[in-house]
């Protein structure tokens, strides 16, 4: 029998991190998301792997990798590993009950240790080894686990800052804290009482968000790609640039040479550097989590105008939109160098794009499409 894996897109990972439960209810966003988007991994499974779907008449439209199997109930009995999109104690009583046998699910200690690793400690854990290894020195990210240590940062380093919730979504959970704010000093309590603690960062000038993904196996770190993300005038998230990593360090340091004149070079420097730091230091801090990690990180403008690569902003250990886009690269036109992989919500008047590659089921609340 063949090697095949079963994928799952789980968009609602880390609201079910923070419930803790194997009995989360997604909220209703997250779950219309899941639907929409349950095709996705079709574009980067491999031939007679199995994707799962709430419901199979959907897939019809699907073109994926040819040789791909969409099933609402899959026989397991075919299945040799599960990629999922991130692993929680929800999705493995899920599996659980649609009949998957335990040896290819991970240990109660697995999910328990997987979650604790992903709390936004980790951010803050990370960012204090790369500065031991002399990246990020300019940054500061703080764990707080109650209001009196919050408050001494606050005073000790003033202006404003961010908070973020240990266990949130892209987004959400983050909030900004400043001094005479009654209701983000509420907020912060409300976190605290929840979910036990709080990572702070002060406030940066985001001048350029992108990530690099990793893969952990066997202790062993290996190279998956940079990812570029698009963001609208309000900043949020629009989709990634789909293109080589070569073509995406250039917009970096085009970028970065719009705000400071001639660091171009530094800034390709600093990408080499912290992409062989954390080759190097991920399985340490990581050891025995096994799959995809990526870093988030940005390009900051400061103060004086120039621009510093701050090398952890978030660590995700789990598939990523980022990873999607990576992905997508295989599926560009030949002739075609440069794409935009998109979520958005589905527009209303269904405009054909014929430069376009619809990536998810039609008609649903959200889609993706990949652009070229």
């Amino acid at each position: 029998s063949s090697m095949s894996t079963l994928h799952i897109f789980c968009p609602w990972h880390e609201e079910a991190l923070a419930a803790h439960s194997p009995h989360f209810t997604p909220t209703r966003a997250a779950r219309q998301m899941a639907d929409s988007l349950c095709t996705l991994p079709a574009w980067w499974a491999k031939q007679g792997d199995m994707v799962w779907v709430p419901n199979e008449e959907w897939t019809a439209h699907i073109e994926g990798n040819s040789g791909v199997i969409f099933s609402s109930h899959p026989d397991f009995s075919h299945i040799t590993s599960i990629d999922a999109w991130g692993w929680s104690l929800s999705l493995h009583r899920r599996l659980q009950r649609l009949g998957c046998p335990e040896q290819l699910l991970p240990s109660e200690e697995q999910l328990h240790h997987l979650r604790e690793m992903s709390s936004r400690r980790s951010t803050t854990r990370m960012l204090q080894i790369l500065q031991q290894h002399n990246v990020g020195q300019a940054f500061a990210s703080w764990w707080c686990e109650d209001e009196k240590s919050v408050r001494q940062i606050v005073t000790r380093h003033g202006g404003n800052f961010i908070c973020k919730a240990p266990w949130s979504g892209s987004g959400r959970g983050v909030f900004r804290l400043e001094a005479e704010s009654p209701a983000a000093w509420q907020r912060l309590r409300s976190t605290l009482h929840r979910q036990g603690g709080v990572e702070l960062e002060p406030f940066y000038n985001r001048w350029a968000d992108f990530a690099m993904e990793f893969r952990l196996a066997a202790g062993k770190c290996e190279w998956v790609g940079l990812s570029l993300f698009s963001t609208g005038p309000t900043g949020a998230y629009t989709g990634n640039i789909v293109a080589s990593d070569e073509a995406l360090v250039q917009k970096l340091c085009a970028r970065a040479e719009e705000s400071e004149n001639g660091s171009s070079e530094r800034i390709a420097h600093m990408l080499t550097v912290v992409q062989e730091v954390l080759m190097h230091t991920l399985p340490e801090m990581l050891s025995s989590i096994e799959g995809y990690v990526g870093v988030d990180m940005m390009l900051v403008q400061m103060p004086d105008g120039s621009v510093a690569l701050h090398p952890c902003v978030e660590l995700n250990l789990r598939r990523t939109m980022g990873l999607a886009a990576i992905s997508m690269r295989q599926h560009l036109p030949h002739d075609c160098a440069e794409g935009r992989f998109c979520v958005r919500a589905t527009p209303p008047l269904i405009e054909t794009c014929k430069d376009s590659l619809q990536l998810t089921p039609p008609g649903m609340p959200f889609e993706a499409r990949l652009f070229f």
